[in-house]
């Protein structure tokens, strides 16, 4: 309701403009916990997507903080990505050619062309919960998550689980292939002092699978 109302009054332009700032403040001190592969993945609204100036908006708010672009994952969904193909494609690539990473949010439950895929510069791949969350007890979720992964890796895209809610569900996934996964069996919202105590405390190692 609440991000329908943003959207619907256009607050969702200056609201995520904050997003983007708050949280690349608290990603400067996060960086002393976690490796350099460490990234902070921020979802992007359609109106967020279509706004003329997201480019330089992206770009003026890492420079303030001084961080490099690596250090960023946007992520849209399907139905965003297949609103108009062309310019798209020319935003996803600009992104892409300063360093920021992209990634497909919610795959599989969109109508995008598979044919489009390939000339989307994405980095990532996200399954969406609704093929994770039985995939302990439904041969046919498993078989649609392995088409997934054999999919992602023939593309040399990374493949993220979402909706992992248990250490059952997360080692199966490990069994089908994935290796990156996110869920309340790892972490629920977080409020940032709760967020940067996890990560001081490497918390977030005993989630590492092997």
């Amino acid at each position: 309701s609440f991000m329908g109302l943003l959207e619907t009054t256009g607050l969702i332009i200056p609201v995520g403009e904050w997003i983007l700032r708050t949280a690349f403040q608290h990603f400067r001190q996060w960086q002393a916990y976690v490796n350099d592969d460490f990234r902070i993945a921020i979802n992007l609204s359609p109106q967020q997507f279509q706004a003329p100036d997201l480019l330089p908006t992206v770009f003026r708010i890492l420079e303030e903080n001084a961080l490099p672009p690596k250090r960023l994952e946007i992520e849209i969904t399907e139905n965003i990505a297949m609103q108009n193909v062309t310019a798209t494609q020319n935003l996803l690539n600009a992104l892409k050619s300063h360093g920021i990473r992209l990634s497909m949010d919610d795959f599989g439950t969109g109508y995008s062309s598979l044919s489009y895929l390939k000339s989307f510069p994405f980095n990532t791949l996200k399954i969406d919960r609704s093929f994770t969350k039985d995939v302990l007890a439904t041969p046919k979720d498993a078989a649609i998550i392995q088409a997934m992964l054999l999919l992602g890796n023939s593309f040399d895209l990374n493949i993220v689980a979402e909706g992992i809610e248990s250490e059952a569900q997360a080692r199966r996934l490990v069994d089908l292939g994935c290796s990156e996964m996110q869920g309340y069996w790892f972490s629920r919202p977080m409020a940032e002092a709760d967020l940067t105590a996890f990560l001081q405390d490497g918390e977030f190692q005993r989630f590492i699978l092997s």
